[in-house]
This record gives C-alpha cells, sequence and structure tokens, in this order.
C-alpha cells in the first residue's frame, strides 16, 4: 500500500537539533505532510492570531521555494508538490507562523532528505557542508530576530523587552481598562521592519 501522508513533530524552541524527514525523489504517491509543533514535550497550540503559516525551502543548488499550510491545534499540513521533491540531496526548511504581513509569531526548522531515484538521471551537487551550515546559520539569525520583535527577551536588540508586539499588546489591554501605559524606552520606526540588523547568536 502506497504512503500519501508523513507526519514529523517540531520543537519550536531555538537551539534544538533539526529532525529530518526522508522522501523518495519524484514520489507522485506522497500527497501531504503534516508537522505537530510542540514546546519541549508540550504540544504548541496555534494562537487565532496567526493568519498565515508558510514553509520556506532551500534546496543544495541555491533554489528556494514557499508554500502556503493549513493548520488545526497543534498541526500543520502542507501539500506535496514537485518542487519539493524534484531535486535529490538536502533541502533547509523553515516553518514561519505569522500575524499579518509584516509580525512573525514563531518558527520551527527541519530538514528534507530527499533521496536520489534510480530512474532519475544522476544529479551531481556542487553544494558543500559549509554552505549547508550557513544556511543554518541564517535561518537560526531570522528565527532570533523574528523572536526579537514578538516577544522580547533575545538579546538581539537594545530595548527589546518594550519595544516589542507581545508588549505593545500588553499596553493596549490596560489603556483599554482605563489604566496608564508605559512609555517606550527608546524610539521605534513604524515605517519598515529592520530585517537586515545584524544579530549574533548567543
Amino acid at each position: 500500500m502506497a504512503i500519501t501522508s508523513q507526519t514529523m513533530k517540531i520543537d519550536l524552541r531555538p537551539g534544538r537539533t533539526l529532525p529530518v524527514l526522508y522522501v523518495s525523489q519524484n514520489d507522485s504517491n506522497l500527497e501531504t505532510l503534516h508537522f505537530e509543533l510542540y514546546e519541549a514535550t508540550q504540544p504548541f497550540q496555534i494562537p487565532e492570531r496567526v493568519t498565515n503559516i508558510y514553509i520556506y525551502g532551500c534546496k543544495e543548488s541555491g533554489e528556494v521555494f514557499s508554500l502556503p499550510c493549513t493548520w488545526n491545534g497543534n498541526t500543520v499540513s502542507v501539500d506535496v508538490t514537485s518542487v519539493m521533491t524534484d531535486t535529490a540531496g538536502a533541502v533547509i526548511c523553515e516553518l514561519s507562523l505569522q500575524v499579518g504581513l509584516q509580525s512573525i509569531l514563531g518558527t520551527g526548522n527541519f530538514i528534507i532528505k530527499v533521496e536520489k531515484s534510480p530512474f532519475v538521471q544522476a544529479h551531481v551537487s556542487t553544494s558543500s557542508f559549509a554552505q549547508i551550515t550557513e544556511a543554518l546559520n541564517t535561518i537560526q539569525k531570522y528565527y532570533m530576530l523574528s523572536k526579537s520583535w514578538a516577544v522580547g527577551n533575545t538579546g538581539v536588540r537594545t530595548g527589546e523587552n518594550t519595544n516589542n508586539s507581545e508588549f505593545w499588546c500588553e499596553q493596549a489591554r490596560i489603556a483599554s481598562y482605563g489604566g496608564e501605559y508605559d512609555e517606550p524606552t527608546e524610539t521605534m520606526a513604524f515605517s519598515a521592519h529592520p530585517i537586515n540588523e545584524e544579530v549574533t547568536n548567543g
């Protein structure tokens, strides 16, 4: 009986060993991938304010892709397309939970290992371990920056604990009940999201 779906558990905490999902090159039977989200051993319930979830992938050749997902509870699902399995090798992936067009609530990283099919012409990879490591470091860098803007407490931005989505949401809640909110400790530029900030992984 052909396997039409696979399920993977993803720990959303930073610094975890990346899980690996094995698929066959150009597998026409595989239709759906399911990702169960956790924080340590606890299921991560996707908040209602999440509006979009995407999977971003980077192949060894440097080709990149993005795929929209559906979700329910702590499970994210994506339809398998040819762009995911047409080339043998490792695909570095990021699952991104988004609120609106700018804010990223959280990310989870994993690897899809596309095993070479004997019926496909041999593919010569020009990538190296160093390139894959660089891709992983880039994913980690932007994960920490995204988390900094979402909830702070990462140490990658000055004043991030009073200049993040969670802080301003709490201030709005306090103000709505007639309370006084805290003034920010720094001026925040609302016109652009500074994705080019330098981040030091700690």
